[in-house]
């Protein structure tokens, strides 16, 4: 084995174990950003997202918008391998208690 196929299968094991290490929440990967819980909810997922969120006293919808990534020039990096989409739905939750 070269020492370059030793280096791409260890980088390869290296992200698959990091993929299986991501946080989880109501079912869905789990960061933090800026303080933030941000929970990736995907098309499937979003509503059963939103009304376990609201089960756990998240009952206020404080802001709703959408984001178009069409030219945004940074990196984005989602954590469990999700894949970056061009449209995204941003829900800010609150939980009074």
């Amino acid at each position: 084995m070269s020492d370059e196929t030793a280096a791409a299968e260890e980088a390869e094991a290296e992200a698959v174990a990091e993929e299986a290490a991501v946080d989880l929440r109501y079912g869905v990967a789990v960061s933090e950003s800026h303080g933030d819980v941000v929970l990736h909810a995907t098309v499937e997922t979003y509503l059963d997202v939103c009304s376990e969120a609201h089960a756990d006293g998240f009952d206020q919808l404080i802001d709703l918008t959408a984001v178009d990534y069409l030219t945004y020039a940074g990196e984005r990096t989602l954590p469990g391998g999700l894949t970056p989409e061009r449209f995204e739905v941003v829900t800010s939750l609150i939980n009074h208690v």
